[in-house]
């Protein structure tokens, strides 16, 4: 954002509030909603990005009320935004104008089993890797759930009475099952 710096800190902040209001009544549809409700719109439609900043957004809510209406022509205002408050405010407004997309927060691939990979490819990742959990695809390559280090643990507990388990013959797909995590999946659009 392009300012200019002759600019007091106070018509800086202004100027920033007054750009997020209209972002935030862009992205809710609410395009004459004072700030306030809009906040209360925040809370209720639980938007991951908008809700992250919530207590800033009343901040600046509450902060913005006492520059415009204790200011009078015989009293000068109350308080002045700091340098902190001002470059604050530009910073999440940068954000909630161009919040970072869900691939740009994963810069690895993630590992990931098939139904019929054996417990003991999943067991070799685990103990290379020391990662827990993991996504399972069937041969349509569609989520089925995930396996977890507390699943396989339970499908030994379980099997224990078999008393011989051949772990490379044991497939994912007699595990997930066992598996109290393999529902545990929200599904994130990548943009």
């Amino acid at each position: 954002m392009t300012e200019d710096t002759n600019l007091t800190n106070h018509k800086k902040f202004l100027n920033s509030f007054n750009t997020l209001h209209k972002i935030l009544r862009k992205k809710l549809n609410e395009p004459d909603m004072d700030f306030g409700p809009l906040l209360n719109k925040v809370k209720k439609n639980r938007d991951i990005v908008l809700m992250r900043y919530y207590e800033k957004l009343d901040f600046y809510r509450e902060f913005r009320n006492i520059l415009v209406h204790e200011e009078t022509n015989d009293m000068p205002s109350v308080a002045e935004p700091s340098d902190f408050i001002v470059d604050e405010i530009g910073e999440v407004l940068e954000r909630i104008k161009n919040p970072k997309k869900v691939y740009q927060l994963f810069n690895h691939e993630v590992i990931h089993f098939n139904l019929n990979d054996s417990l003991s490819k999943v067991l070799n990742i685990v103990k290379e890797k020391e990662y827990s959990q993991f996504p399972v695809f069937n041969n349509n390559s569609e989520l089925v759930g995930l396996i977890s280090e507390n699943g396989i643990t339970r499908f030994l507990a379980e099997s224990v009475e078999d008393d011989i388990i051949s772990i490379v013959e044991t497939k994912i797909k007699d595990v997930i099952d066992h598996d109290e995590a393999k529902d545990s999946i929200t599904i994130v659009n990548a943009n």
